[in-house]
């Protein structure tokens, strides 16, 4: 009691529960929050800047693409293929290193692969060394 006397802290208990305490961030939560937030931040200036600009380019995407081209003169124009040299020359090339590939895949899985080879490693069709008698 004189302890008690002695001592003239007295705290004031309130009847609410604290808050539970959230608890502190993880290094990879900080990390993706911060890369988030740079996200964001990137996507606000970019828009800020498109906001600036005045041009506008209306493109024919909408169009089906025979009805697309036109002349200088305002008339239609056929839509012709786009002929590019040496492309069946490179198509044929990467058609065959894909067979030599495919082959050379094949020659190595007959080579190197074992059937059952989890038998194996676990010692199921290995020869077990039993001892014998040489005369009898």
């Amino acid at each position: 009691r004189r302890r008690a006397a002695a001592c003239p802290f007295k705290p004031t208990l309130s009847a609410r529960a604290p808050a539970p305490r959230k608890p502190a961030p993880t290094d990879a939560e900080r990390r993706r929050q911060r890369d988030e937030d740079r996200a964001t931040e990137l996507r606000k200036r970019e828009l800020a800047e498109m906001a600036e600009c005045s041009f506008r380019p209306r493109t024919n995407a909408h169009a089906r693409r025979e009805a697309r081209p036109q002349a200088r003169t305002g008339r239609p124009t056929a839509v012709k293929p786009v002929v590019v040299r040496g492309l069946a020359r490179h198509l044929e090339l990467r058609r065959r290193a894909n067979a030599l590939a495919e082959e050379k895949r094949t020659r190595e899985h007959e080579a190197f692969h074992v059937d059952k080879a989890d038998e194996w490693r676990n010692g199921l069709n290995h020869t077990v060394a039993e001892p014998f008698a040489l005369s009898a």
